[in-house]
């Protein structure tokens, strides 16, 4: 579906659970920085970050650089929640459980799909420039996804973000980590997963997982669970029902260092910050409701703060760490420099007087006293945001800032744009209303709007208006267009087309073959009339994105409007054609292999598409499921769903990727050469003191039995006892050298008691 003109009207859509009921702006734009290898890139990540605000039911993007909202969308939404990245904002509504793309070049909303559960924890995977894709994961690199977790059932779906209107919470997951598990996406964007069932921690990828470590859950961790985060020093994992924090270093007890009844809360760092072992302290922050904790690699616990009041998850960002609690207090420290302390919150080694400021910038502190602030992080740009109260607060160097709504929702409320779920706009839904030019005195050198390009809005030069003898007021330069099939987008940029007579914006046309293109006009009260058809009113800015469908038969033409007080006058028209439909796939490389704990059949098609389509067969060769989709490497039972003691047998297609279509070559039939064996004990726990391995329940391979057999690394040692749910050695090893071996129809896995 093409997309719309911005603000101008909504479609009505069924399943949406997310209304917009009004739009207050002041800077809207449709903008995206000069372009990179790789795709759009929005030079917005390192300004501009969202919040939300319950208690008015609205969400804003704040400039960090001015403390100020630039933007602020109200919603019929009662407890709104954000996931956020420089190029897409996902707004959830937690009361029914559902969530809506919003673009932040457009501010335009897709539609709303439901999630999984109410609580389900939405993250975003972000694109990799190149062949740059998760280590020996091979996944679908250049293309944004969206992680879905489903902590009461461990249930992780993994979408496009561009297809994120076709997600379907009845489908198959993508993975099964079990109840209680948790995920983060590190500052590297990878996606990293801690499963209390099997105790491992799992680097995931779109087609497939690979264990980097494990720890040891605790009892009732699936009811409280864990914690993860990805630091410069590797994965932690916090288990707030034990106290304890596991690392690749080992396990450190907490219980020690942390009041009784203390709420726990692990740090995590915004992804796509810098988080490079020079910037970073090598360092994994906890905070709780009466301290703030710093365990480093070699296990060390320094207390850095005294307090009293509910945390935040603390954020570590561009090499510096964050910190903030209910009671107004907030903490920071940069790898090159010390502690910066407001309110009571002090280090416990600094002997020198604190600053007693508050965070609001009063003596005393308490700025955000009785606050329930979290971070919100998008890129480099963070804030504080209470999303209850709504209220807002941006951290700079000399204490944290509130930012206000009221110029937004309050004092202009009276012009709010009202946006109906399928109201016409004036003159009927194919005629746009016409737009009246801003007075000639507007300054043509306003700030630079989001996406614009201007990489640092503080260093800008401004611009003087030229006077003298009027020229020709319009000169329409050459357009420049670069397709980001994978994202589903078209984008366009253009120089100044002034000359003497400011330019007071730009409309970018998109035309069908065989559309006839009309041109925009300017009447002598200075009304402006936008060209009809598939619009973009991108203000003043220089760069438009067109979403939607991918070019038709003979491509779409793409033309630039510019208008003064007097004219308007338009670019030549530039054509953007669409791909070839990929052929069949006739080499699929394919072999066994150990995912986890797991024998599976991986998959590397011959070829490189853009992206495949995977969908299973049954025994009579007929398609079962809908299809999925994954890019380069792919494990097809993980995908697909097949019963594990049997051989996938599935169709494979080629397609050509556009945002949420994507046209696909002829399917081919493949399947694997032995069947798919899954060697998870759940609740498996080795006991140095006994000596003595325990679990739950033996791993159902489609009624292939499983055969167990425990033993040191140097063999079977003294008696050997194997019963229901145990086995014990007759010498008791220590972890290293304790060995579990499983074989499951000829194939055998070891494993080691310090992995559990």
């Amino acid at each position: 579906m093409d997309a719309p003109g911005r603000g101008r009207q909504i479609a009505n859509r069924a399943t949406a659970a997310l209304v917009v009921v009004s739009v207050l702006l002041i800077v809207v734009a449709a903008l995206v920085a000069p372009q990179e290898p790789g795709g759009v890139r929005f030079s917005a990540a390192q300004v501009y970050v969202w919040a939300s605000n319950d208690a008015d039911g609205a969400i804003g993007r704040v400039n960090t650089l001015t403390s100020e909202f630039d933007a602020a969308l109200s919603l019929d939404v009662g407890k709104i929640d954000l996931a956020q990245s420089p190029t897409s904002v996902l707004v959830i509504d937690r009361e029914i459980g559902s969530i809506v793309p919003l673009d932040p070049a457009t501010l335009e909303f897709g539609d709303a799909v439901r999630l999984p559960s109410k609580t389900t924890v939405v993250a975003l995977i972000p694109a990799q420039k190149g062949n740059q894709g998760h280590r020996g994961a091979g996944t679908g690199a250049g293309t944004e996804r969206v992680a879905l977790l489903a902590p009461n059932t461990g249930r992780l779906w993994i979408t496009p973000a561009d297809r994120l209107s076709k997600f379907d919470r009845s489908s198959p997951p993508s993975f099964e980590f079990g109840e209680g598990a948790a995920m983060v996406v590190d500052a590297a964007g990878e996606l990293i997963v801690a499963s209390p069932r099997d105790g491992s921690v799992y680097r995931v990828g779109d087609d497939h997982s690979e264990r980097i470590g494990g720890f040891e859950p605790s009892r009732g961790s699936a009811s409280m669970p864990v914690q993860v985060s990805a630091t410069s020093a590797g994965w932690a994992v916090l288990d707030p029902r034990s106290k304890r924090l596991f690392s690749s270093e080992g396990m450190i007890d907490l219980g020690h260092a942390v009041s009784a009844g203390a709420e726990l809360a692990l740090q995590h760092v915004a992804v796509g910050s810098r988080a490079d072992a020079a910037a970073d302290p090598g360092r994994v922050l906890v905070a709780t409701s009466s301290e703030l904790l710093a365990i480093t690699a070699t296990g060390e616990v320094r207390v850095l703060a005294r307090v009293s009041g509910d945390p935040a998850k603390p954020l570590s960002v561009g090499g510096c760490g964050f910190a903030a609690w209910s009671d107004g207090n907030d903490w920071s420290q940069c790898a090159e420099s010390g502690d910066r302390v407001a309110g009571d919150a002090r280090p416990r080694t600094t002997a020198a007087p604190v600053s007693r400021r508050g965070v609001s910038g009063d003596e005393g502190g308490g700025g955000f006293r009785g606050a329930a602030p979290i971070f919100r992080a998008n890129g480099g740009a963070f804030v504080l945001n209470d999303p209850t109260t709504g209220e807002v607060w941006n951290v700079t160097a000399d204490g944290a800032v509130p930012v206000s709504w009221a110029e937004l929702l309050g004092e202009n409320n009276d012009a709010a744009l009202a946006l109906e779920p399928g109201m016409p706009s004036e003159g009927g839904p194919d005629s746009p209303p016409a737009r009246r030019a801003p007075p000639s005195t507007t300054a043509p050198d306003a700030p630079a709007p989001p996406g614009s390009g201007a990489q640092n809005p503080e260093s800008q030069p401004s611009r003087a208006v030229a006077s003298g003898p009027q020229r020709e007021p319009l000169q329409p330069s050459g357009v420049g267009v670069v397709v980001d099939a994978a994202s589903g987008t078209i984008s366009l940029d253009w120089p100044d087309f002034g000359s003497a007579a400011p330019v007071l914006g730009y409309f970018a046309q998109r035309l069908a073959p065989g559309e006839h293109q009309t041109a925009c006009s300017v009447a002598s009260t200075g009304a402006v009339t936008p060209p009809t058809g598939d619009v973009l009113d991108v203000g003043r800015a220089r760069s438009a994105i067109f979403g939607g469908a991918p070019p038709p038969d003979g491509g779409y033409r793409f033309v630039v409007w510019g208008y003064t007080a007097t004219a308007c006058a338009g670019s030549e028209a530039v054509t953007v054609l669409p791909a070839p439909v990929p052929s069949a796939v006739a080499d699929v490389g394919g072999a066994m292999t150990w995912v986890g704990t797991r024998y599976e059949y991986r998959i590397a098609p011959a070829g490189g598409a853009a992206l495949y389509e995977l969908q299973r067969l049954d025994t009579e060769r007929e398609p079962v499921g809908e299809p999925v989709v994954f890019s380069g490497a792919a494990v097809p039972r993980e995908l697909t769903g097949d019963v594990f003691g049997e051989p996938v047998v599935f169709r494979l297609r080629a397609c050509t990727v556009w945002g949420a279509d994507a046209a696909c070559g002829p399917w081919s039939e493949h399947a694997a050469p032995q069947p798919s064996l899954d060697f998870t004990l759940p609740g498996l726990v080795y006991s140095e003191e006994r000596g003595e391995w325990t679990w739950v329940a033996l791993p159902d391979n489609a009624g292939q039995s499983a055969r167990v057999l425990c033993m040191g690394r140097s063999g079977p040692a003294g008696q050997v006892e194997i019963a229901d749910g145990y086995c014990r050695t007759g010498e008791a090893f220590a972890s290293g050298d304790a060995i579990l071996r499983v074989r499951i129809a000829g194939v055998v896995l070891d494993i080691v008691g310090s992995d559990r």
